[in-house]
């Protein structure tokens, strides 16, 4: 049944008009993108204090596929339950001998395949085809490991859009998780340039609120970031053994959070 039930989110998705629209949409800001960095050279990008991540234009971008695909994480996230309760489908989807959370489980890891998916094809695809053109070379190993650093913090994004979907219409769901990624890339900022210490010192409202989302909210950018750096070479504070064990903490508390929200809410 939970095979049926991924099939379904895949012939789902694939009927939607935006997905075939967000699709087009990949191709035209991977070519957008490689246009834009090749026009302005490896020169202008320098110095206009653009080359900061190492690797001159590969590295930029990488750093706006990045910056897209979890943009595209949030859209479809937003869209994967949301869908089902306005059009009452969900009503009949939990009537089959499948539980609730197998639902939810379902979905989310439907919607990230899905997300995967256009990663890849914008990450080497795009990315092989861009480091042709400007005659940058990348190790093959690094390569990989620096797609699979985002892969999993991609799941996490699904799963916060996923949540806030439970309470808003698919817009403001995707604008919500926009801003609250932008608050806890902020805060994992501070924390990372302060100290957990010196932010507990003169402790204050912003403060606390900053805190809070940086543990409470999964850290995506911070491994964009260092997949980026990983890559090319470049220096980096990352702190992967604690960033990986917070990830893993972040998904498994917001896949427990959107079951118990979910288990209470009349269909």
């Amino acid at each position: 049944m939970l095979s049926v039930l991924m099939t379904n989110t895949f012939l789902k998705e694939i009927r939607n008009k935006s997905l075939i629209f967000l699709g087009l949409l990949n191709i035209a800001i991977v070519i957008v993108i490689s246009v834009i960095i090749k026009s302005l050279g490896e020169s202008t990008l320098a110095q206009d204090g653009l080359n900061f991540v190492g690797g001159g234009a590969l590295g930029i971008y990488f750093l706006c596929i990045n910056f897209w695909i979890v943009f595209l994480a949030y859209l479809i996230g937003s869209n994967t339950i949301a869908s089902d309760l306005n059009s009452k489908i969900v009503n009949q989807l939990v009537s089959f001998p499948i539980s609730r959370w197998q639902y939810i489980l379902v979905r989310a890891l439907g919607a990230w395949l899905i997300i995967l998916a256009f990663y890849f094809l914008s990450y080497f695809v795009g990315g092989l085809v861009f480091s042709g053109v400007t005659g940058v070379e990348v190790e093959m190993g690094k390569f990989v490991y620096a797609f699979l650093c985002n892969v999993f913090p991609l799941l996490a994004a699904v799963l916060v859009s996923m949540f806030f979907s439970l309470y808003l219409n698919r817009t403001f769901t995707f604008v919500t998780c926009i801003f609250v990624s932008f608050i806890v890339r902020t805060s994992t900022g501070f924390v990372s340039k302060m100290g957990l210490e010196r932010m507990l010192e003169d402790f204050s409202f912003l403060k606390g609120l900053g805190l809070v989302f940086h543990y409470l909210f999964p850290h995506i950018s911070s491994w964009s970031g260092y997949a980026n750096s990983n890559l090319f070479n470049s220096e980096t504070n990352f702190a992967l053994a604690s960033e990986s064990v917070h990830l893993v903490v972040m998904i498994l508390l917001w896949s427990l959070l959107i079951n118990i929200i979910f288990n209470r809410k009349e269909l």
